[in-house]
């Protein structure tokens, strides 16, 4: 069943590093988790219950991962907000790494979507070229993943996978690129600005089939 994780809504200290700072609410998440999850049938996590423990639980039999959420690439590396009490540690529960998925070791997701600011950003590694979240999706056997290039607007992102999500689902098989098309083209003629709809990217093998899915959804 799919895994949709939007943003921890707490308000609560959240460590950034080793330094203690602030995450905004991201009320277009929660839309996005409850309309996505409308669209594949599921029923959202949202809040406290979006756990790094749950959401990592539902990742290994999760059909379709969806994760709306902030996300963060420094030094210590590509990461997603989850919900968890601050840490000082890149090791804290609240975030989400690309090791958390190697975990994992076999995904059977045929799609995941990593709506969260430079998702789709990495570490350089020598001989390895970008290791981040997507890679780590890949690695487990995800065909096709969606990552963001630069930081997403929230309201407008949230509209934008509306669209993507209604092609998806309006077929029994959708090449993803051409649902993101579609997607951003609406977003486009609604909008003012690329930062709105362009910084989505289609990684992958392309086409998914989302007749029929089963599905779990959470929100950090």
């Amino acid at each position: 069943m799919p895994e949709i994780v939007p943003d921890a809504k707490s308000g609560l200290p959240k460590i950034d590093g080793w330094s203690v700072q602030s995450f905004a609410a991201l009320p277009g998440a929660v839309t996005e988790a409850r309309t996505v999850s409308k669209a594949l049938g599921c029923e959202p996590l949202i809040g406290p219950q979006a756990t790094k423990a749950e959401v990592l639980r539902r990742l290994r039999t999760a059909s379709v991962i969806h994760l709306a959420t902030h996300g963060l690439e420094d030094e210590f590396g590509p990461r997603l907000l989850l919900e968890g009490a601050p840490q000082e540690s890149k090791d804290s529960e609240q975030w989400l790494r690309p090791e958390d998925i190697m975990e994992c070791e076999s995904l059977s997701a045929q799609l995941a979507v990593l709506s969260a600011c430079n998702s789709g950003r990495g570490q350089m590694e020598r001989g390895e070229g970008v290791v981040g979240l997507a890679r780590a999706l890949l690695a487990c056997g995800v065909p096709t993943v969606v990552v963001a290039l630069w930081p997403l607007p929230d309201s407008s992102t949230s509209t934008l996978m509306r669209t993507f999500y209604e092609v998806l689902c309006g077929e029994e098989s959708v090449d993803v690129g051409e649902a993101m098309r579609e997607a951003m083209r609406q977003t486009r003629d609604a909008t003012s600005g690329e930062a709105h709809w362009a910084g989505l990217m289609v990684l992958g093998c392309g086409r998914v089939s989302l007749g029929g899915t089963s599905a779990g959804v959470s929100e950090g």
